[in-house]
């Protein structure tokens, strides 16, 4: 019982201080904090789910061009679709940085009808078009890793799996499915 508790202590703790850090580093990826920083629509918020509800991913591409900046990415979700917000939890770029977008708790507006219990991830480039380069491929396989060390998933979805969209694009399908 006393190891459990130590265990389970540490889990706590270990939590707490990646959630504190700006740029966190969990196991093998780097996350950097951008919350906070990109538009938002005012006076609208996102609703909120507890840790415990976030049992999948949901991978996306922008479908833009990879130099694609991520406040021109939340200034369309907020402007032209009326969002609260920037609708993905985290973007990965070409060079493999890993940008936190939403809190992991928000439920924001990515996957139409599954928001609730999916984190939404999003490759930076239009990957129907472009390879998704090594670097970005290292730090998608690290963040999933991450996620399901850190939450209870239990599924991992391609946004085309959801709803009819080419979205992520073939080259991120082949490699988001490579080695599963």
């Amino acid at each position: 019982m006393t190891i459990l508790l130590r265990r389970l202590t540490s889990k706590v703790a270990l939590r707490a201080a990646i959630a504190m850090t700006p740029a966190a580093v969990a196991g093998d990826v780097k996350i950097i904090d951008v919350r906070g920083t990109l538009p938002t629509r005012e006076g609208v918020r996102y609703s909120t789910r507890s840790e415990g509800q976030v049992t999948g991913i949901v991978w996306h591409h922008t479908a833009g061009s990879k130099e694609q900046p991520l406040r021109n990415i939340a200034d369309y979700h907020v402007r032209v679709r009326k969002w609260p917000g920037i609708g993905y939890h985290f973007a990965i770029d070409q060079e493999g940085k890993v940008f936190q977008m939403q809190a992991v708790t928000t439920v924001s507006y990515h996957a139409y009808m599954n928001n609730t219990p999916n984190v939404g991830v999003v490759l930076v480039g239009n990957y129907e078009e472009e390879r998704p380069s090594p670097a970005m491929k290292a730090a998608a396989k690290a963040l999933e890793r991450y996620l399901r060390a850190r939450y209870p998933i239990r599924h991992v979805y391609l946004h085309s799996e959801m709803k009819a969209t080419l979205c992520p694009g073939k080259h991120a399908k082949a490699m988001l499915r490579d080695g599963r």
